[in-house]
């Protein structure tokens, strides 16, 4: 809608995916016993721009009413390990970098 999210919102979004990843770090998966049983194990909370995702995700389809008709979404560095990774993209748009969204 426009609107940025209220500090308020912020807040409690950020302690609901913290607990949640706590929770998952303690206790695993409780569907399945061993399928990351190979897998080293994750950190407690991801970096930085991962969490700010996760938090965004969250908001996004969790926390707000959830009446999404499309996400703009902007990708990190891009690559195997990008936090924007778990969408499946129905529409892709490449754009060039410029020198004024590096300063």
């Amino acid at each position: 809608n426009g609107v940025p999210v209220s500090k308020k919102v912020f807040g409690q979004v950020y302690w609901q995916v913290r607990r949640k990843l706590e929770h998952y770090s303690q206790h695993g998966d409780d569907d399945d016993d061993d399928a990351g049983a190979s897998l080293p194990p994750l950190p407690v909370l991801p970096g930085y721009f991962r969490m700010l995702t996760l938090m965004a995700l969250y908001t996004f389809c969790h926390f707000e009413n959830p009446k999404i008709d499309a996400i703009l979404l902007e990708v990190g560095v891009g690559g195997r390990y990008d936090a924007t990774n778990v969408f499946e993209p129905h529409y892709t748009h490449l754009a060039s970098s410029s020198s004024s969204s590096s300063s």
